[in-house]
């Protein structure tokens, strides 16, 4: 048998080195093990770890490349260094603002106040009299609100000290931002004070508009919400409306009407004749929605809706652009709509937008979820009403002939409810501008600003969206055809009550509205078993 001898000189030299590159490895891998295992416990760790790197990136390339473009970006660092630039040009939109504001108020109104509602991106300085404000944030989704209060300080040689706060309502969520004004000191000088209502960016960029915190998103500078004190001065009589009428959370239900919807004239109500007004103002008596307001278009329509009790109503003062003096009287309703609801939106008015041809069977404001800028009803009868994801198949290309893509339904403007957000009226803002350009679908131009996503030199709205459960908010598609098992024959549905009807699909409105108002209202359950699932006869 071999007997085994150690080399002479240094014994077990290599045997040892070759043990200690195998404990290094086996060590090394634990600690691999460990450090994706702990990463994995602890995602806000990796997280914390790839953003310090990433900023000091962005950082050194802003540094080098001054303001970026704002054009398409690819890569997180560029994005980075692209919400740096629009940060600094917000900040310069502030002081300018600023500025002008503070010389306004020392020509125009000595001693008193300088209102205004700017966007910032940090704390800043002051600016004259401007004093810093940091919003702070409310329990509900609230409204910046900027007014003024009077306070005196004394002092023993010069005037007070302007000065500005921020309270929170917590019942209403309502920001106000309070400005000193007209402190008077001990010699009799007095001091002039100001305030602003100011949106800031914190440290990590985000920033807090109507109690609603933003993130990396910046509204392009068009598009700024006023403050609430300044759209009561502006806008006196709707102000007065929507307070008189409005719920306790601050919801309105918006809907316009003209003398077409009376229907006098069948040549001009093209749905085969029928009061679609009146039925309206049944749907909301029957369904306790008292908290609405019925702009009448025309002297007829303001005739017809004078003297009925319950019935809140009022005469649109709006002016239409002459781009769209003579076109068709459903682009200048549109108009209307639009510029009516950029109103209630800087009011702090959350506005349930509707159309007539539909049936409210409940009242809607006790089925929402309001945790979206937006809220609405689809035209979509299927999955397909929130987005469905579908997949395409190209047999010419091979392997890569696959791929998917999101199928998803308009939003149907015809009952959307949209908050008093920032990001709702920059998206309400766009689409009253593009539709005062030219004449247009306004249902297609707010679809285009909210649901096609940002690429080059296009920035969505990023107003966030909630589709409306669509066997609850259901359209006529559905309720007569897509799903009409459920509902139809109507002894023995099986389909939950709805929220309402909307006759979007079919040109025989008003018929199809007595049949739904006949069944939910009068408990007539086989008043609509007859309708056709289409539009015409055996369809």
């Amino acid at each position: 048998m071999h007997e085994f001898k150690a080399p002479k000189g240094r014994p077990y030299r290599k045997y040892g080195n070759r043990a200690l590159l195998i404990t290094g490895a086996v060590l090394v891998q634990l600690l691999a093990i460990f450090g994706v295992y702990y990463f994995y416990r602890h995602p806000s760790a990796a997280s914390r770890l790839l953003h310090r790197s990433l900023v000091s990136n962005s950082v050194r390339e802003s540094s080098t490349n001054g303001t970026s473009s704002l054009t398409h970006t690819t890569t997180h660092q560029q994005l980075l260094v692209r919400r740096a630039s629009i940060l600094r040009q917000v900040e310069e939109y502030n002081r300018q603002a600023a500025a002008a504001a503070a010389a306004a108020a020392a020509k125009d109104t000595p001693g008193g106040v300088a209102t205004f509602a700017t966007i910032g991106g940090g704390a800043g300085g002051n600016l004259q009299t401007l004093e810093p404000i940091v919003i702070t944030p409310s329990a509900a989704s609230g409204v910046v609100r900027s007014s003024s209060s009077s306070s005196s300080s004394s002092s023993s040689s010069s005037g007070g000290d302007s000065s500005a706060s921020t309270s929170s309502d917590q019942g209403a969520g309502i920001i106000r931002s309070v400005g000193a004004g007209d402190g008077s000191g001990g010699s009799g000088s007095s001091g002039t004070g100001s305030s602003s209502s100011k949106i800031q960016a914190g440290a990590a960029g985000s920033a807090l508009v109507n109690d609603d915190r933003l993130g990396t998103y910046v509204p392009d500078p068009g598009t700024f919400m006023m403050s609430v004190s300044d759209a009561e001065v502006k806008y006196p009589v709707m102000a007065a409306l929507l307070k008189a009428h409005s719920n306790e959370k601050q919801e309105i239900m918006l809907a316009l009407a003209n003398a077409v919807m009376i229907c006098q004239n069948v040549t001009k109500c093209w749905w085969d004749g029928g009061n679609i007004l009146e039925s309206f103002l049944t749907v909301l008596s029957h369904s306790n929605i008292t908290n609405h307001l019925i702009g009448a278009m025309d002297d007829e329509t303001a005739r017809y809706l004078e003297g009925r009790p319950g019935v809140n109503w009022f005469k649109p003062d709006v002016q239409i652009p002459e781009s769209l003096a003579n076109t068709r009287e459903a682009n200048r309703v549109s108009t209307i709509k639009y510029t009516l609801l950029q109103q209630a939106i800087q009011l702090g008015y959350h506005t349930l937008v509707t159309d007539m041809d539909l049936v409210y069977v409940q009242n809607p404001f006790d089925h929402l979820y309001r945790d979206a800028d937006i809220e609405a009803s689809s035209d979509g009868y299927d999955a397909t009403a929130y987005g469905a994801l579908d997949s395409i198949r190209d047999a010419t290309m091979g392997w890569g002939g696959g791929g998917l893509f999101l199928r998803t339904f308009t939003i149907n403007v015809g009952c959307a409810y949209v908050r008093a957000t920032q990001r709702a009226f920059s998206l309400v803002k766009r689409v009253a501008d593009s539709l005062a350009k030219s004449a247009a679908w306004d249902q297609q131009v707010f679809n285009q600003e909210l649901l096609v996503l940002s690429h080059g030199d296009f920035a969505s709205p990023y107003a966030s969206t909630r589709i409306m459960h669509h066997l609850q908010f259901v359209n006529s598609k559905t309720f007569f055809r897509a799903s009409r098992a459920l509902y139809i024959p109507g002894k023995t549905s099986s389909a939950p009550l709805p929220v309402l009807v909307h006759f979007n699909y079919h040109p025989d409105k008003h018929k199809r509205m007595v049949c739904i108002m006949d069944r939910y209202f009068k408990g007539i359950l086989d008043a609509c078993d007859n309708f056709t699932g289409g539009s015409d006869p055996g369809t």
